[in-house]
């Protein structure tokens, strides 16, 4: 489904779309550190490409926001069940 949602970013027509930076939102915080665990790395890495995109040229606030909220809320699972997850956190978003 994660691959999916993000192919859908990934197509020039739908760059931007809300409903699926939405979508995407929902799924990391409904599954939560656990199940979402094994995936992290490819998640972080597809999101930290549409925050790269999305920081030349910002144009779409609501996208944006659920962006940030998706990042906050990997974060916040994610190191909540593994405390050493930090460092890969702060090394992919802070390069």
């Amino acid at each position: 489904l994660l691959t999916a949602l993000f192919s859908i970013l990934a197509r020039p027509t739908s760059s931007e779309s809300e409903y699926a930076m939405r979508a995407i939102l929902r799924l990391c915080a409904f599954c939560g550190g656990e199940l979402i665990a094994p995936h992290v790395g490819s998640v972080l890495e597809s999101l930290t490409r549409v925050l790269a995109r999305v920081c030349a040229n910002p144009s779409a606030p609501t996208f944006n926001h659920y962006l940030f909220e998706t990042v906050a809320a990997l974060v916040r699972d994610t190191c909540a069940a593994q405390p050493g997850a930090v460092d890969a956190f702060e090394s992919a978003l802070f390069p």
